[in-house]
């Protein structure tokens, strides 16, 4: 591990996740995207959501509460700004749109400027290009309460809570997302519900993740063999009803629900997991060093920064859709999504050299300091005086 701590390997996942993510936006139905998402159930948000709950979890364990939840405030309050933003631009750019889907309604059909601040503002207008971040914000309100209890050694309470939610989300899907527009008649593309309980089971992962026996339990072969027996039946059975057609009617539908992404399925979780395991175990591996250091170099700048790679993604997905529309599933398609990741690791590596720190988020007044009586104060100057 590097001396920030970072695990390479977690930020390589990440980063692949943000390539899947940006041949998906970008290039749907090419033949990159053919060959990059029409293998297995899993995809780039999938993981991007996974590995944020299990960073979270490894990050929180290592800080005292306070700072803890001040750099979960912190990264709530960048991610929610990033949100804003992207759905004002989506807003912007709506009469221009000419590619579909039609990513917004204009301000005007909103209700003005200032009601479609509010509604974003308050994420109720999540834009299907920019629905995501949304989600993310949510997330990281359950993160402080899961992360609360676990320190008060409830972690049994959080599971329960977790699933709870989760079954409630499954049998009545409607409360559990965020709406597209605040009059609209649809909700986001997450349900949320669904997709905490993925969450906050890697964040859990992530708080044990250093632990000596997490650490052997990584380490196993049996795991390893057994998250790659998972991944090959992912494979087969996604070929099976999807590509070929194998299966088909009613086991095809309790399949694609059982693997299903806006309400997130347990077969997709637990194939999640064994996708992020298996990868995690072939990039710390020394004997594929020499096959992966070139993944690796284009990958881990990307994930270190996978914020900034995702609005990036989102800008030009917005501002091609309005001003420069293509075909997606053409050659030019493939090109866009090559320039969008060549630009967003050019950033990454960019803020590597340049970084910049955000100001840390202070939950309690700052106080003023107490003056010393005379007689102390006096002393200190003598001292001070004496040093010179």
């Amino acid at each position: 591990m590097s001396a920030s701590r970072r695990d390479p390997a977690l930020d390589v996942i990440r980063g692949l996740c943000i390539v899947s993510m940006v041949i998906g936006h970008l290039s749907d139905g090419s033949l990159l995207d053919e060959y990059t998402h029409r293998v297995i159930w899993v995809d780039g948000a999938t993981g991007f959501v996974l590995l944020a709950g299990l960073v979270l979890g490894m990050v929180q364990r290592r800080q005292s509460q306070l700072r803890g939840v001040q750099q979960l405030a912190r990264r709530a309050r960048l991610v929610w700004a990033s949100h804003v933003a992207l759905v004002l631009l989506a807003v912007l750019v709506a009469p221009w749109r000419q590619m579909q889907p039609a990513a917004t309604a204009s301000a005007d059909e909103l209700g003005g400027p200032l009601s479609t601040l509010w509604q974003a503002a308050t994420l109720r207008l999540n834009p299907i290009e920019v629905d995501i971040l949304s989600l993310y914000v949510v997330l990281f309100a359950v993160a402080a309460l899961a992360v609360t209890l676990v320190r008060l050694r409830q972690v049994w309470l959080v599971a329960v809570l977790s699933v709870s939610v989760y079954v409630a989300g499954m049998s009545n899907p409607s409360w559990a997302s965020l709406p597209r527009t605040a009059d609209g008649p649809f909700g986001s593309h997450f349900n949320i519900a669904s997709w905490q309980l993925m969450f906050v089971a890697a964040l859990l992962l992530g708080w044990y993740w250093h632990t000596d026996s997490t650490q052997r339990l990584l380490a196993d072969r049996r795991l390893f063999h057994g998250a790659l027996a998972v991944t090959l039946a992912g494979v087969v059975l996604y070929q099976a009803v999807n590509q070929f057609g194998l299966i088909s009617g009613a086991p095809a539908a309790a399949l694609r629900s059982f693997f299903g992404k806006s309400t997130l399925g347990i077969g997709q979780i637990l194939l999640g997991f064994a996708v992020l395991l298996v990868l995690y175990r072939v990039l710390r591996s020394a004997r594929t060093a020499t096959v992966t250091a070139p993944l690796a170099a284009l990958a881990e700048p990307l994930g270190r920064r996978s914020l900034a790679a995702y609005i990036i993604l989102s800008g030009f997905d917005l501002l091609l859709g309005s001003f420069a529309p293509y075909e997606q599933s053409g050659l030019e398609g493939m090109q866009w999504a090559v320039v969008v990741i060549v630009v967003a690791w050019w950033w990454a590596r960019l803020r590597d050299r340049y970084p910049v720190r955000l100001p840390a988020v202070r939950l309690s007044p700052r106080r003023a300091p107490v003056p010393a009586p005379d007689g102390i104060a006096a002393q200190a100057g003598g001292q001070v005086a004496a040093h010179r």
